[in-house]
């Protein structure tokens, strides 16, 4: 399910394929730089979408995303809608900056 999450961060990733890999060296350079605990306090709304082996779309969501912080963890409270497919309804990430 962590690709899920991944998916609608870096959604630019889906529509460029998977056929080659990212060089994530290319976009150290890159700013603003990317801060996962600020990007995430508050309240995100994503989209997404999961398709099989073949292409076909088998599901397609939005979900709401609340982050909250406290101290070095960061809390994100996910809920899903779906318009195609089934799905979790909710889920609960804590993440802890590590050194």
């Amino acid at each position: 399910m962590y690709r899920i999450l991944i998916l609608c961060v870096l959604l630019s990733g889906v529509l460029f394929g998977c056929s080659s890999g990212i060089n994530g060296s290319v976009y150290k350079k890159h700013q603003p730089k990317f801060e996962l605990f600020d990007f995430f306090n508050g309240e995100v709304k994503a989209w997404g979408i999961v398709q099989n082996r073949s292409g076909e779309v088998v599901q397609r969501f939005i979900v709401s995303i609340d982050g909250t912080i406290a101290g070095e963890q960061l809390t994100l409270d996910e809920t899903f809608e779906y318009g195609l497919g089934e799905g979790p309804t909710a889920r609960v990430w804590k993440i802890i900056r590590q050194a």
